[in-house]
Parts: structure tokens; C-alpha cells; sequence
């Protein structure tokens, strides 16, 4: 049995040893990558020990990405966590900013707004008023190495936790959760909450941070430029109403020329054409407002595309990144507005994949490309369109119905085969003279001989949409 324990305790010790040499450091010497995600095998504690001893070894580190998804931490193993990270700072020569991920690590609402206590520093300054009373009662406290050397988490990401609000702790949440957004100088810049089960409230509460945040003298100066990336997919209880409640925290903000999300992430958030709108009408009284807007896996239309496309068109702004991927009801005449958008410069970079977009909008976003580069002279600027994944189509040659042309065959047969039986039987009687001149012919017959009037033009060649958008570019409008 005592054998056991010690391959279990070895066993569990080398594995610790590989991870801490998986570390690898990305984008220069000063950035560290620690991995520890799946390992529900190792402590708390243990974990803690890993990452603590993996920043020690790398002293010039001063950012470090920590993943520990997977690993059941639950909220008080998540809390512990984050608790040590931050309290690095205080042993450091070097500030250190970390990317920490803890995906679906069982933390309800309840540990999240522990967690956003901790960023806060509201749980640390509870601690150092207990250290001064116990100073005051005659306990030695422990001195700090460097206690203006700080800890910030740059990247926050809880994804995949049940975060659904009505749990225990839901209410604390939203209100800690308006304080981070409103707290620029301690919120992540990048908040990612990917299928937590968020819905409205959460979208309430982030716009009243927002408003918080960017109200007048709220801020000192240095970071009035401080956008914030949310990434909120794949919560299909936020809806047109949560969006709603985003848009108007925009258009509530006072200056109109703020960058306010470096990226919005709201794909897969069952969004239709009322959420597209108030999108739309926020882009325009505020229209740097967002500079990446993520809206693909929802179920926008023509309707809400065009709104979006209009409200940059007439603000004659511009949106680095507009991702609108399948969503089905967008067809030719969404893909013709935001067409016309990307022609007056108001989109870098669009993705439409899998929507409805065939050749008549494929030729209109040629026709774009090659109306942007005719008014600048030449096309200086990189313009990204991603139309892959649309049924873009054949305008194919008219022909007849082959449906009707069959019918007309049969009847043709039946009739003339009528028609022999009907002289045979006059022969017989000595009348066979009488149909001498005369023919039996069916109705379609005779409509193939006068004509059919109501049948479209054949003259039109045959062109596929990736033609038509080529053709649109590189032909002039007489010859096309």
C-alpha cells in the first residue's frame, strides 16, 4: 500500500516536472507560455506551485499566459489561483501582466464575482486591514519586497463556466461585474465569456459599466484610450434585447469620436434584424465606436445588414472588420449595401460566408472593388472580402421547359395515332376525302408553330458568379 503511494506521489511529481518544462516563450524573450489545462489529477496547491516556480525561473519575464482550464478548480481552487498571481507582484523586480484562461472550471456566478473581487483588489484590501490590526495587537506582520511593483491580467477568460443568471450569487455578480467594466485602470482589456448561459442582464450590466467608464472626469487622462475586446459567443439568451441594451450604453456614452470596443464579439447570440438596427443606429451616432464587429451564427437578414451598411455610408465612417458569416437571410440585395459600403471605404475587411449571396451580388461587389479603385486613381488600400461558402451560382442560358417539350411529344403521338383511326373509319364509308386537306395537331403543337411570345429572350450567355464578380472589375460597364 505504501508502495503505491509513493508511484502515485512520483507519478504525479514527474508530470508536474514536464509541464514546467512544456514552458516556451512566444513573441520574444520577455513572454512566457505555461499550459496547464487537463490536469484535474493535480492540487490546488500544486498548480499554484507550478506557475509560481515557472515565473521565478524566468525573472525577466513580464508576460506570462496561463491557461488552467479543465482542471475542475471549482471557485475556490479559481480564487486561490488568481489570489497567488496577483501577490507575484509583490516579489517581483518587474511588473508582470498576465493572460489567464480558466475555461470550464465549474465557477458559478457566485466565483466569477469573486474573481472580479480579486482584480479589483477589494478582497486584497480587506486582507491588508486585518495585517494592520494585527499589527496594532502586537503581531508581526510579513514586509513586502516591492509593494509598488503591481500585477495586471491583460486577458480574463471564463468561458464555458454556467454563469447563468438567477444561480446564488447572480446579483453580486452583475454589480461587481459593472464595477470591472467601469474600472479601466484594473478591467482586462480582453474579457472573453464564451457560452456561459449570459442573457440581457449581463449585457445591462456591462452597458452601465461602459456609461460608468466613459462619463465625464471618470477617468484619468492616460486612459481615455483604452477600448475594451468582448468576446460574449455563443450565448443565445442574450438575443435583440441584450444587444439593444449594448447599443444604447454607446450611444449614452458623451464623446462621439471614442473607441469603445476594440472588438465585439456577438456571434452565435440569436440576433436578428432589431438587434442588427440598433447596432446600426449606434454606429452612427457614434460611429468609431467599434472597430471589430463579429455578428456571424445569427439570424440577420437583408434587413439588418443594410441598416448596418447605411448607418457607415452616411456617417462616411469606416469599420476595420465586419464578420457577418452564415446567416442564411442575407442575400443579394444585403450583399449589394454592404457592397456599396466597401465602395465608399467604409469596410477593410467583411466576411459574408455561407449566406445567400449569388452571381447578381458577387458582380456587385466587383463592381465596389473597381468604383473604390477608379476614384482613388489606383486601388493602394488591401481590401478583404470573403464570399466562400455562398451557392454564387450559374446564370445559365435560357432554355425551354424540357417538362413542357415531353407533354408536347406525347399529345403529338396520341393525336396523330386519333387521327389515322379517325380517316380509317371515314374510308370505310367512303368519306376519306373529307380530312384530305385537313390536319390533326395538338394545341402545343400550334403554339410551337406560331411561337411562344411569353418565353424569355435565349440570347443571354451563360456566366457563373465568380465570373460576374471578375467581369464587374475588369470590363467597362458598355462592353459587360
Amino acid at each position: 500500500m505504501r508502495l503505491n503511494q509513493y508511484i502515485v506521489k512520483a507519478i504525479v511529481k514527474l508530470s508536474v516536472f514536464f509541464i514546467v518544462c512544456s514552458e516556451s516563450t512566444v513573441f520574444g524573450s520577455n513572454m512566457l507560455s505555461i499550459d496547464l489545462s487537463h490536469q484535474q489529477r493535480l492540487t490546488k496547491s500544486l498548480l499554484q506551485d507550478t506557475i509560481k516556480n515557472s515565473i521565478e525561473k524566468n525573472v525577466h519575464t513580464n508576460h506570462a499566459l496561463i491557461d488552467v482550464s479543465f482542471s475542475e478548480l471549482g471557485n475556490d481552487g479559481s480564487n486561490d489561483i488568481i489570489s497567488s498571481l496577483l501577490s507575484f507582484g509583490n516579489e517581483r523586480e518587474l511588473p508582470l501582466t498576465l493572460d489567464l484562461t480558466t475555461r470550464m472550471n465549474r465557477i458559478t456566478p457566485k466565483g466569477a464575482s469573486d474573481v472580479i473581487e480579486q482584480i479589483l483588489g477589494s478582497k486584497e484590501d480587506k486582507r491588508n486591514d486585518e495585517m494592520l490590526q494585527d499589527e496594532k495587537s502586537g503581531k508581526e506582520e510579513k514586509e513586502t519586497a516591492n509593494p509598488s511593483v503591481t500585477t495586471l491580467i491583460r486577458l480574463l477568460d471564463l468561458s464555458w463556466n454556467d454563469l447563468h443568471v438567477g444561480e446564488k450569487g447572480s446579483n453580486l455578480f452583475l454589480s461587481n461585474l459593472r464595477k470591472l467594466i467601469a474600472n479601466a485602470a484594473k478591467c482586462p482589456t480582453e474579457l472573453v465569456f464564451k457560452r456561459c448561459s449570459l442573457g440581457p442582464a449581463v449585457c445591462r450590466a456591462i452597458g452601465k459599466g461602459l456609461m460608468d467608464r466613459f462619463s465625464e472626469k471618470s477617468q484619468p487622462d492616460s486612459l481615455e484610450n483604452c477600448p475594451l475586446s468582448l468576446y460574449i459567443c455563443g450565448n443565445a439568451e442574450i438575443g435583440d434585447a441584450g444587444v439593444a441594451a449594448l447599443a444604447a450604453a454607446i450611444r449614452g456614452t458623451k464623446d462621439h469620436e471614442r473607441v469603445i470596443f476594440s472588438t465585439l464579439d456577438l456571434s452565435a447570440c440569436d440576433i436578428g434584424d432589431s438587434g442588427a438596427e440598433a447596432l446600426a443606429l449606434a454606429l452612427e451616432s457614434h460611429p468609431k465606436s467599434i472597430r471589430r464587429l463579429i455578428l456571424s451564427n445569427n439570424k440577420i437578414s437583408n434587413t439588418g445588414a443594410s441598416s448596418i451598411a447605411n448607418s457607415l455610408i452616411v456617417t462616411r465612417s469606416k469599420i476595420a472588420y465586419l464578420e457577418l458569416d452564415n446567416n442564411p437571410g442575407i442575400g443579394n440585395y444585403g450583399a449589394t449595401a454592404l457592397a456599396d459600403a466597401i465602395g465608399k471605404g467604409a469596410i477593410g475587411f467583411l466576411s459574408l460566408r455561407s449566406c445567400n449571396v449569388k452571381a447578381d451580388g458577387a458582380k456587385a461587389f466587383g463592381e465596389s472593388i473597381k468604383s473604390q479603385a477608379l476614384q482613388k486613381g489606383s486601388l493602394t488600400e488591401v481590401l478583404d472580402i470573403d464570399l466562400s461558402g455562398n451557392p454564387l451560382g450559374v446564370l445559365q442560358k435560357k432554355k425551354k421547359d424540357s417538362l413542357k417539350s415531353k407533354a408536347s411529344a406525347t399529345t403529338a403521338s396520341y393525336m396523330n395515332f386519333i387521327g389515322k383511326q379517325i380517316k380509317s373509319g371515314l374510308k370505310d364509308v367512303g368519306l376519306d376525302n373529307v380530312l384530305s386537306t385537313a390536319s390533326v395537331e395538338s394545341d402545343d403543337e400550334e403554339d410551337e408553330r406560331l411561337g411562344d411570345h411569353n418565353e424569355e429572350s435565349s440570347d443571354e450567355p451563360a456566366r457563373c458568379g465568380a465570373k460576374a464578380l471578375a467581369s464587374a472589375i475588369v470590363l467597362d460597364k458598355e462592353k459587360k
